[in-house]
């Protein structure tokens, strides 16, 4: 299943991209997303910058049916590994998303792109769920969660760059 979000901060590509490496802000972005618990790591390397979360979070909003097969909570681990700027100040990212323990990924791209005085952001991902039958009907169950998780680092990333 496609995921395709696209938003744009009123920040330069250098104050976005300092947020983004913020361990604060990373701290926030996972406590803001409903994380029961959550650890979170900023590490450079070279050319690149490896941006992980831990998290554990509760599976609302999921079917009973479908809670059955995956429990209550489930921990998620989001891994961002960025480029450095490109010529014109675009970051790219490859993105990963693992739920331990359930056969549900999501892995796509992230792109940051400068706009002048404001920055946009595209994720482009793929959400699977690796269950012979009722992978799609996971998929869809899983989507809403996804997707409140990336607005609400949406909100936060917000809130964070008008303080």
């Amino acid at each position: 299943m496609r995921i395709s979000e696209k938003w744009t901060y009123a920040a330069d590509a250098d104050q976005v991209w300092a947020m983004t490496t913020d361990q604060t802000f990373q701290d926030k972005k996972c406590a803001d997303a409903g994380s029961l618990s959550s650890s979170a790591s900023v590490t450079e390397a070279g050319e690149t910058t490896e941006i992980r979360n831990e998290r554990e979070m509760l599976t609302e909003g999921i079917p009973d049916v479908l809670k059955k097969l995956i429990g209550q909570t489930v921990r998620v681990t989001e891994t961002q590994t960025w480029s450095a700027p490109d010529e014109g100040g675009v970051r790219t990212a490859d993105v990963d998303v693992l739920i331990k323990g359930q056969p549900i990924t999501m892995r796509g791209k992230i792109v940051m792109r400068p706009e002048g005085e404001a920055t946009t952001l595209t994720l482009e991902a793929n959400l699977k769920a690796g269950i012979p039958l009722i992978g799609g009907k996971l998929e869809k169950a899983a989507a809403p969660s996804i997707l409140d998780a990336i607005h609400s680092e949406q909100r936060t990333g917000t809130a964070y760059l008008t303080t």
